[in-house]
């Protein structure tokens, strides 16, 4: 997916919310945003907007000094996860289909992201969480998903936001692969998980977690360590989360499972979705219009 004009304010903003996190000196802030717009005016809007997303929050990262700057924001998304782990687990068992129930939940916390729906995303995860156990999802793709899961001796599954890896352990518990890998990021992006936030969520405990590499949002392959590439071509399934892996990961060489909230008016737009639905599918069926 090419970069909209739409995405342009998009990242401008959460340039801005980043560098208010950790810097209090308002000419520095200044400062710092005047070099996020120099690089915008001169980005090439045929290349992904996670593509633009890296590089910018690479300018955030080093004008602020910090090398995480949603650290803190992704322990508290985690937190706020962790604290109903117990119940959204007891309702995926105890339901009649905890597959797909289980995937209800891991697409419910997908609205922790803070690059689209601002700092305030964890205030929405309960109202997701309510959805999830009767949330309408595409079931020709969904039951092509269990198919394949069925007969998958590995499972790759790529993390989208540190938060709702909690809700990915909880959709792995559900799979019977042998072998399952988690992927996250090789550095911090966003609120996007890291090695340590899968670790915080104890998905070490039920899977393999695997660095790609990079340290931009979504999946660019190119752009990822050989390892990782090596475990995507060989997994018998890879499921992908969130928006940005489905921008970057669309026209992949193998088939993947996407699973995802449509949050953002360009793609869904351009995919003929609507804000708000929630999506599992490939990136056959999620051709563009």
């Amino acid at each position: 997916m090419r970069t909209y004009l739409d995405c342009i304010p998009c990242f401008l903003r959460q340039a801005l919310e980043a560098l208010r996190e950790n810097i209090t000196d308002e000419d520095k802030m200044l400062s710092a945003m005047r070099k996020v717009l120099v690089y915008a005016s001169k980005f090439d809007v045929r290349k992904s907007p996670p593509e633009m997303g890296m590089l910018i929050h690479r300018i955030v990262r080093e004008e602020s000094g910090c090398c995480d700057p949603y650290a803190e924001i992704k322990k508290r998304s985690i937190a706020e996860s962790l604290k109903v782990i117990d119940k959204v687990r007891d309702t995926i068992n105890s339901s009649d289909d905890p597959l797909k129930t289980a995937a209800r939940f891991s697409i419910a916390g997908n609205i922790l992201d803070y690059a689209v729906v601002s700092m305030q995303a964890e205030f929405r995860l309960f109202d997701s969480l309510k959805k999830a156990v009767d949330k309408p999802l595409n079931d020709d793709i969904f039951e092509s998903l269990r198919a394949r899961l069925d007969k998958a001796s590995s499972v790759l599954l790529i993390g989208d936001n540190a938060g709702e890896t909690v809700f990915d352990r909880l959709l792995i518990e559900q799979l019977r692969a042998p072998k399952i890998y988690y992927g996250v990021k090789g550095s911090p992006v966003i609120n996007d998980a890291v090695y340590s936030d899968a670790i915080a969520s104890g998905l070490d405990e039920v899977s393999e977690i695997i660095e790609n590499g990079s340290d931009a949002p979504g999946t660019i392959l190119r752009l990822c360590s050989a390892e990782f590439k090596k475990v995507f071509r060989k997994c018998g399934v890879v499921i992908a989360k969130g928006q940005a892996n489905f921008e970057t990961l669309n026209n992949a060489s193998r088939e993947v499972f996407f699973m995802l909230q449509i949050k953002c008016p360009v793609i869904a737009r351009n995919y003929n979705y609507k804000v708000g639905d929630w999506v599992v599918t490939t990136a056959e069926s999620g051709k563009r219009i």
